[in-house]
Order: C-alpha cells, then sequence, then structure tokens
C-alpha cells in the first residue's frame, strides 16, 4: 500500500513538472500598423483578431477565418529574425528552436485581414547544450558556421534574403559583420565570409572586421547596390568572382597579404574608379577587371610576374598603363579594347607579347618596346591609331608576326646603329620610316630614372622614350629627371 503510494505521488510530480516545463502562456495580439489600400476599416475590424500562445519551442496561431497570413519574429531594435507567408489556414505553427530563436524577449507580429497584429513574449533561460562542430547557428540577422570557437558567416537568415527596402522587414542597408559573438555561453571569433555568403544582396555598404581572414567565392557576387567595403589587413585570399557584378562599387584598397587576384574578382565592377594594389601581390588571373569601364589608370608595384589573359579586357576608359619589370610574358587579350589607352611602355625584361594583347587600343599611338623582347604574336597591336610610333630598345629585331601591326607600319624609333637590321627584315622592313633617335638614357632602371634630356629648360617634359612631351595630356612623363603623373 505504501509503495503505491509512493508510486502515485511520483506520478504527480512528473505530471506538475512536465506541465510546467510545457506550459502555455497567451501571446496578448494588439492592433500595430495599418496596411493595404483597403479604405473601409469597418470591414477590417469586423473580422476577429487572430489569437495566439507560446507553449515549449512553439508558437500556435489560431484564425476565426481560414486565410492567408504573414508572420514575422522581431527582436530588440525591431530585428527581424524569422518571416515566412502561410497559406490560407485556420492555425499555423512557428518552431522557434528550428530558427534559432531562443532566450530573450521577442515580438510577434502577424499580418492578417490587411493590418498588422504585433504581441511581445519571451522565452526563459534553458540550459545550453555545446554546438557541434559545422553546425549553422544565428546570431542577429546573420548565419554562421561554427568550428571550436571560430565561425564563418554564411550569409543572412534565409527567411530575410532577398526582400526588397520596401519590405517592412527587409534587409538592412548595412551589413556590420561583427569580430565575435556569443552564442549560448560560448564566444566565437569571426574569421571568414563563406562562398556565396551574401550573393545578390541588396545592401549599400560592407563593414568587416579586423578578425577575417578570407572572403569565399562569389561571395558579394551581383551585390549590385554595394558602394562601399573595408578589405581589413588579416585577409589573405579573396575568391574567385567575389565581388563579380557590384557595378556600384567605386574603389577597393587591396590588403597587403594578398598575393593573388583570382580568376573574375572584380569581373564588370563598371563603376570602379580606383584599385590600390598591395606590395606583396604576384598574380592578377584571368578576367580578374574584365569590364570596369570606368577604371582610368593602373600601376602595378613591382613583383607582379602575372597578368592573364582577358585581366583588363573591355577597360573601355582606361587611359594609364604601368607595368612592373617583373613581368615576364603580356597574356592573351590582356588590355583588349581598352580604347582610351594612347601610349603604353613594355618594361625591360618582358619576352613575349601574346596574340590580340593590344587589339582594338584604337588611340595607342606610342608602344615602347625593350631589348629584352624575343616575340610578339598576330594580331598583338592590331586596330591600333595610325600611324603610329615603336620606339625600339633592341639593336637586333625580334619576332612578329605578318598581322602584329595589323597590316600597316608607321614610324618606327630606335637606338644608333638599328636601322639597316630592321630595314632587311622582311616584316620590320615595311615601316613607313626607320629612324635612328631614340636615347640611352630611357633605357634606365624603372625605380631610378636618369634624365632624358633634350632641352635644358628645367620645366620640360619627356616621355619614358625620351621624347620631348608637353604635358598637357594625362599620363607619366620625365620632369628635372624624375618621374611625375599628370592627373
Amino acid at each position: 500500500m505504501k509503495k503505491t503510494k509512493h508510486y502515485f505521488l511520483l506520478f504527480c510530480f512528473l505530471l506538475l513538472t512536465a506541465g510546467k516545463a510545457y506550459a502555455r502562456t497567451n501571446i496578448p495580439l494588439v492592433k500595430d500598423t495599418p496596411g493595404g489600400n483597403i479604405n473601409d476599416d469597418r470591414a477590417r475590424d469586423a473580422v476577429p483578431p487572430p489569437s495566439a500562445y507560446l507553449e515549449g519551442n512553439t508558437i500556435f496561431i489560431s484564425l476565426t477565418y481560414s486565410f492567408p497570413i504573414t508572420a514575422a519574429i522581431t527582436g530588440e531594435n525591431k530585428e527581424c529574425l524569422f518571416k515566412t507567408d502561410f497559406s490560407a489556414s485556420n492555425e499555423f505553427t512557428i518552431n522557434l528552436e528550428e530558427n534559432s530563436i531562443r532566450d530573450g524577449d521577442y515580438a510577434l507580429n502577424i499580418y492578417y485581414h490587411y493590418n498588422w497584429w504585433r504581441g511581445e513574449f519571451s522565452i526563459g533561460a534553458k540550459k545550453p547544450t555545446p554546438t557541434a562542430d559545422g553546425s549553422i547557428v544565428r546570431h542577429g540577422y546573420l548565419l554562421y558556421r561554427v568550428e571550436g570557437t571560430k565561425a564563418t558567416v554564411t550569409g543572412l537568415s534565409k527567411n530575410i534574403y532577398g526582400h526588397t527596402p520596401s519590405d517592412a522587414y527587409a534587409n538592412p542597408d548595412t551589413i556590420v559583420i561583427p569580430s565575435q559573438f556569443t552564442y549560448w555561453d560560448v564566444t566565437y571569433d569571426v574569421t571568414g565570409i563563406e562562398n556565396k555568403a551574401f550573393k545578390g544582396c541588396t545592401f549599400t555598404s560592407v563593414e568587416l572586421p579586423n578578425t577575417i581572414e578570407f572572403i569565399g567565392n562569389s561571395a558579394f557576387a551581383f551585390c549590385k547596390n554595394l558602394k562601399s567595403i573595408n578589405l581589413p589587413e588579416g585577409v589573405t585570399d579573396i575568391g574567385g568572382q567575389a565581388f563579380e557584378q557590384c557595378s556600384a562599387l567605386s574603389s577597393v584598397t587591396i590588403p597587403e597579404g594578398i598575393t593573388t587576384i583570382e580568376f573574375g574578382t572584380f569581373y564588370w565592377c563598371s563603376s570602379l574608379t580606383s584599385v590600390a594594389f598591395p606590395s606583396t601581390l604576384k598574380s592578377i588571373k584571368e578576367k580578374a577587371f574584365r569590364f570596369c569601364y570606368s577604371l582610368p589608370s593602373i600601376a602595378f608595384p613591382e613583383g607582379v610576374t602575372e597578368i592573364a589573359s582577358y585581366a583588363f579586357e573591355n577597360c573601355l576608359g582606361l587611359k594609364s598603363v604601368e607595368l612592373p619589370g617583373s613581368l615576364r610574358t603580356i597574356q592573351a587579350r590582356c588590355f583588349f579594347q581598352c580604347l582610351l589607352l594612347t601610349s603604353i611602355v613594355i618594361p625591360e625584361g618582358v619576352e613575349e607579347i601574346m596574340p590580340q594583347a593590344f587589339n582594338y587600343c584604337v588611340r595607342l599611338s606610342s608602344i615602347s618596346l625593350p631589348e629584352s623582347l624575343t616575340r610578339i604574336s598576330k594580331k598583338a597591336f592590331e586596330r591600333i591609331a595610325n600611324p603610329v610610333h615603336i620606339y625600339c630598345h633592341a639593336q637586333e629585331p625580334c619576332e612578329i608576326a605578318a598581322n602584329t601591326f595589323s597590316n600597316y607600319y608607321g614610324i618606327l624609333h630606335g637606338p644608333q646603329g638599328f636601322k639597316e637590321k630592321y630595314q632587311n627584315d622582311a616584316l620590320w622592313g615595311n615601316f613607313s620610316a626607320i629612324v635612328e633617335d631614340v636615347r640611352e638614357e630611357a633605357l634606365n632602371d624603372r625605380t631610378d630614372v636618369s634624365p632624358a634630356v633634350l632641352s635644358e629648360a628645367d620645366e620640360s617634359f619627356f616621355d619614358l622614350t625620351g621624347r620631348p612631351a608637353d604635358g598637357t595630356q594625362k599620363g607619366i612623363y620625365i620632369k628635372n629627371g624624375k618621374k611625375v603623373l599628370v592627373r
């Protein structure tokens, strides 16, 4: 009899504690901001309001009449944490734990029959459980993948991803990524942005913390409203197509430590007017800056050994290019159709210019070729200005194709004693004039240019081949024995 009594008391205790753990809490809803274009408020008010209650980790919503609704949960500062549309029904449920909504104070927002209804609720403290490595967690409006005590951003909450700025629960205009955050008593350092994390989002600016080490492939691709982003010094890897078609992005400073600009990283950033390269840069891959229409000038740091095919193709506004002495090959179509480029100095050390490298640079009228050059491939300078001035620094002619210079030849300039060998070459000999007027001073190292003086006037300008220039057009000149940039 006593044992039966004990079992009965234990059953009652379990029943009471279970009821307490999953107690039902009503969420009182009041009318918030009216919406819609219906003018008859009486018709709207005639519909009974929705009702809602919280039980365990689930919100239950009931309607008198079957009707489609929109439900959203907001946190502090009306920050949207969850948003979805439900089809017509009388009852709806929202699982809070599945949507990473845990301890804290929140508001339930329901758009029903042309009105927003709002009610506040709280979720009490729960015993934290360890978050498994590789799990996706929510903090604020961002989702993270956690590994140990590090976290990488995977994107915005899927429930608000892609909404337009006119939406009451839209994406924020500025994305601020924290250096760390705390989730269930564990503090995580934010170290990276994952592949495609923000692809196609509508925000206009991004603030990255100094803890970010990498930005994944296509991380900000097609963010067509993105105007500015800071790239912290700690970033050592920016993925391919990371900023593809960010057509509002106007300037970027690539941090020290970056050695490679990957395939299509800034492809079709049509508003880009300024790029600052780091001294650590070694390689620029295919199509990295293709279709950057507004880019006016490029100066590569010494140490760059690769500028790949199509890297600056169709940079229609490019007027000035300063190539590094560390370069050995200019790849195919590298500067194809740079319509405003008027002059180019190929630095000493370059051995080969590949097919169509400067094809369709229709204003290119001055080309300086180094002594190191051994081969210029077909159509490398097709459809350039006519006539064109070619300044050769080699006594021996390098190999060229029949259509290297678009099958018409301008004026060939070179050092003393070069003329006869070029005249006797089957292709170089086609130039309309061959003159020996290239000054040796123009052959000096780019980092220590000696005066290319043909006049004693202190204010005289000379181009990089040593020829007099008026200095009125934008570009790099020699003045008083030093390189100067005229903007």
